[in-house]
């Protein structure tokens, strides 16, 4: 089995989007990889999103200029 390409260290530690990830040279093919966990549409974190804080923080990312959470994510 081939060896995974490790993350640039910016990008292991806090959720990341596709976009950050493609800049920084990743293909699309170890964005896929199970390491990864998908908390959003165009966001990937390492490891499992296990809270709502974990969850709110990767989807900010992907949220349009003025968007604000409310209710239990605020």
């Amino acid at each position: 089995m081939p060896r995974r390409t490790p993350l640039p260290p910016e990008l292991s530690c806090r959720p990341f989007t596709v976009a950050e990830a493609h800049a920084l040279g990743l293909e699309e093919g170890r964005l896929r990889q199970g390491d990864l966990s998908r908390p959003a549409y165009g966001v990937r974190r390492t490891g499992p999103t296990e809270d709502l804080a974990q969850l709110t923080e990767a989807t900010r990312l992907v949220l349009p200029v003025g968007i604000a959470f409310s209710h239990l994510t605020a």
